[in-house]
């Protein structure tokens, strides 16, 4: 079995350790799909998260992840997940509360990434800073802050150089992503 997919309503944190604990067992699952199983009071949506990318044996190809109300509250396990460059093509985090910060650290992550081919963010809590922030990891651009305070994003060679060409990037709107991705 190198596929588990699973989208029934998960009841308490002890449920669903139990379940990601269950999945770690199974070293051949390539492919996962924990959608939708967290309800919006629930706080354990990031605990899965945390419990599936922190084995340090696990190898997903594929991880959905949609649908779990995670709020990282600025922890790094995702960033740093993404970071060490794992064999993950896909990571889909869509209708979950992922917010700038978030957003700042997953752009940082994809500068050492170059397996990751696509990333979803549809329907979560970031505004245009997140978006401008994804926009550095992808384009090559680099913030700068003036004397007077202003910001803007800065194209130098060791930037663009230093960007993720890999990674395809989908969220809201989809235009202002379609802008920013490379064509593969």
């Amino acid at each position: 079995m190198n596929q588990f997919v699973f989208s029934n309503a998960i009841e308490n944190e002890e449920s669903a350790d139990r379940l990601c604990r269950s999945i770690l067992t199974h070293p051949k699952i390539q492919q996962l799909a924990i959608a939708g199983c967290c309800n919006q009071d629930a706080t354990f949506g990031y605990s899965m998260l945390k419990t599936l990318v922190s084995h340090p044996a696990r190898k997903f190809v594929k991880l959905y992840l949609g649908g779990n109300h995670i709020r990282t509250n600025g922890c790094s396990i995702l960033p740093d997940y993404i970071a060490s460059n794992p064999q993950l093509e896909l990571l889909a985090l869509d209708d979950n509360h992922l917010g700038d910060d978030d957003l700042r650290m997953i752009s940082m992550a994809l500068k050492t990434n170059d397996r990751l081919k696509e990333l979803n963010l549809k329907r979560n809590d970031y505004t245009p800073i997140g978006t401008k922030w994804l926009e550095v990891a992808v384009r090559g651009l680099r913030p700068v802050q003036t004397a007077s305070g202003s910001s803007f994003l800065d194209p130098s060679f060791d930037s663009v150089f230093g960007c993720n060409h890999t990674c395809r990037i989908h969220g809201d709107p989809e235009s202002s992503f379609e802008e920013q991705n490379c064509d593969s």
